[in-house]
């Protein structure tokens, strides 16, 4: 209810919405590429890093809701065409094509396969690491603590993560699920090093945040970030948790932050967010790049790589 709301109110973003044609070296290197794209704009940037190596002409004008239909039934679509709307209006988008989305979310079943069947891995080779740095972990629901996790790990680490492209999550509302769920901190010898501000709801627990204390890169090869997994798995297994949520990535295969979220045995599932959807079109007998083939695409009961896709027909 609340994510229909949310996508009411961001009507207005699809009345104006952008078309813009990219031409470019494609990502195999040897071929040129001519990207159709008409939406809001949510997945440009990121659709350009999908298929080119480098984009040499880029042409952008403005289209209007009403006028769709028409604009994609004249265009003459190169080699693919996206089409990227608040999800409220995919009426308007002709029938056909592919279905994707900016964001997934993933999901580890602790009864699944896709966990059961990762969890020798898992142990050997994060729980090898964890022991081998000596690694301990602590639970506990303070919230002082969760000030300090905000201000010395979390945010820290997720400016040197993303750095302008970084958004981080607000301090009350990091209290607020500590205060409701539990923080997980990670110790090397007697210094707090890592952690996650978790969040519980009754059977499942919700990983909301991590943190990294710098030295960063150094922490990172010592594997102190995987440690709180490796801790957060083992807790969970131990307090009769049945769903562990590592929340949103990229629907690609390729994205290296759904591997690693797969490797921990996690599902994609559609996300109740963003508010776009996004329809894609494919020229017949156009050879897509490996980063586009990987993109994941909505089958109605799951999701499917696009190349898969497309040769299923």
């Amino acid at each position: 209810m609340l994510s229909h709301i949310k996508r009411t109110f961001l009507l207005p973003r699809s009345l104006h919405l952008i078309h813009t044609v990219l031409t470019g070296m494609a990502r195999d290197g040897n071929s040129d590429f001519i990207l159709n794209y008409i939406g809001e704009g949510e997945s440009l940037d990121y659709l350009k890093h999908l298929c080119f190596l480098r984009v040499r002409e880029e042409n952008t004008q403005s289209c209007k809701i009403w006028n769709l239909h028409n604009t994609i039934q004249n265009t003459s679509w190169g080699n693919i065409l996206f089409v990227e709307l608040n999800s409220l209006l995919k009426r308007y988008i002709p029938s056909g094509g592919y279905e994707t989305f900016p964001w997934i979310r993933q999901k580890v079943y602790l009864n699944d396969d896709a966990y059961r069947n990762r969890k020798a891995r898992i142990n050997g080779k994060y729980g090898r690491k964890t022991k081998k740095y000596n690694y301990r972990f602590k639970i506990l629901r303070d919230t002082s603590a969760a000030v300090r996790f905000y201000q010395e790990l979390y945010a820290p680490y997720i400016n040197f993560r993303f750095g302008d492209a970084a958004h981080l999550r607000r301090l009350e509302e990091m209290r607020r699920v500590v205060r409701k769920g539990f923080l997980l901190q990670v110790f090397d010898g007697g210094g707090w090093v890592a952690g996650a501000a978790c969040r519980r709801r009754k059977e499942e627990v919700t990983l909301f945040a991590l943190g990294l204390l710098s030295d960063f890169n150094y922490h990172l090869r010592r594997g102190a970030l995987s440690s709180v997994y490796y801790f957060l798995f083992k807790w969970a297994e131990e307090n009769d948790i049945h769903a562990i949520d590592l929340l949103r990535s990229k629907p690609n295969v390729n994205d290296g932050v759904y591997e690693y979220k797969r490797l921990w045995g996690a599902t994609a599932e559609k996300d109740i967010w963003p508010h776009t959807s996004m329809k894609i079109f494919i020229q017949q007998r156009v050879d897509i790049s490996p980063m586009l083939k990987g993109l994941l695409v909505w089958t109605g009961n799951g999701f499917l790589e696009l190349d898969k896709a497309v040769k299923r027909g």
